[in-house]
């Protein structure tokens, strides 16, 4: 342990020079790595509270920055301590397995632990796609490996990794859930891109992303329990990253609301079983369209306002779109009311809008 820490030690070499003195003894860079921990504690529970001193409160050189771990800086701040901090944990997590830093070691799992509870600390200066993929890899087979552990008994290192790396991925998206979803979708679109321009198709069941879809889903249904007003504002990217997760064969043979019933919630999602197609409307008024059995997405971008509700017809020949308009309410919750009604649809024709006070109004396409 004491070697993984003098290796993450050199992650603070870029310290302002009033703040260390380089030092090539072991003694002193180990006490520089055990200063990583203390800072990523520091950082995580108490972070976005501290902030630099602000004014003339203490005397700064030419070239000085002050340092904090606040999110909000003031004057020149550059909150070098959160920044060099953040530089040293993601270097924990991402460095390759090596003597020095096995794979599965206390200090990784550590820094694993101390990024996902002050993930809005350390988000401004990190990379947040390459530490979710990290993060991911660890618990690609986590249920693999917590599935073996005998209750009561201590987790071995693989398993202790996992479960560190699976409460972080808990810990990150219910903090920032618009980065979360954003950040994967944006990978699963670069995945389907790189394969659909791949001559070869070998690695796409080795591929981080593959390997852990389980656990992504684990995550996005705390999201849509938990949070669900930042799913609905980006619920095609979520929809996206079911669509990737869940096998199509699957779905086009059990449906949507039993291979996923969680995003059957928001009543902008339709499935058709005939069709074997998914409707999803947005808040920017677009509706995309997938088709289970090819995987392809078709957005339709000519509606305004929000959508409150969507419904389709049969055979999804005909969809139905409730959309909210876009105004400022005159007191808090006035809107509610709008979004608690239900389309439902009686014949290939024939459509009801259910009020929240049980008023229909009925329409024929």
């Amino acid at each position: 342990m004491d070697d993984a820490l003098v290796t993450a030690a050199g992650c603070l070499s870029n310290l302002p020079p009033n703040a260390k003195k380089i030092s090539n003894s072991y003694e002193e860079r180990r006490k520089q790595a055990t200063a990583i921990v203390l800072l990523g504690v520091i950082g995580a529970e108490f972070g976005a509270e501290i902030e630099p001193p602000k004014g003339a409160v203490r005397a700064r050189t030419g070239g000085q920055a002050p340092e904090g771990f606040g999110l909000t800086s003031g004057g020149s701040s550059n909150y070098s301590l959160a920044r060099h901090t953040c530089k040293a944990l993601t270097f924990l997590l991402l460095q390759p397995p090596s003597p020095k830093l096995p794979p599965h070691s206390t200090i990784r799992r550590t820094a694993i632990d101390l990024i996902g509870r002050g993930f809005t600390v350390w988000e401004p200066y990190m990379d947040v796609s390459a530490v979710l993929m990290g993060l991911l890899e660890l618990c690609a087979d986590a249920e693999k490996q917590l599935a073996n552990i005998t209750m009561g008994l201590p987790l071995n290192p693989p398993a202790d990794s996992a479960r560190s790396a699976r409460h972080a991925l808990s810990l990150i998206a219910t903090a920032r859930p618009p980065a979360f979803i954003t950040t994967i979708a944006r990978e699963v679109h670069r995945f389907n891109a790189a394969q659909a321009n791949s001559q070869s198709q070998q690695n796409v069941h080795t591929s981080t992303l593959a390997r852990a879809k389980t656990e992504i889903l684990r995550v996005i249904d705390i999201l849509i329990e938990k949070m669900p007003g930042d799913v609905v504002d980006l619920l095609v990217e979520v929809m996206d990253i079911i669509m990737y997760c869940i096998e199509g064969s699957l779905v086009k043979k059990k449906g949507l609301q039993e291979c996923f019933p969680a995003v059957c919630k928001f009543y902008m999602v339709g499935y058709c079983d005939r069709s074997h197609r998914i409707a999803v409307g947005a808040r920017q008024g677009s509706v995309a369209l997938y088709d289970v059995r090819t995987g392809k997405c078709q957005m339709n971008t000519s509606l305004l306002g929000s959508i409150g509700m969507l419904n389709s017809a049969p055979q999804l020949r005909c969809i139905k779109t409730y959309q909210v308009p876009p105004v400022q309410p005159a007191s808090p919750g006035s809107q509610n009311h709008l979004k608690l009604a239900r389309l439902i649809w009686t014949s290939n024709r024939n459509v009801i809008l259910m009020a929240h006070d049980g008023k229909e109004h009925r329409f024929m396409v």
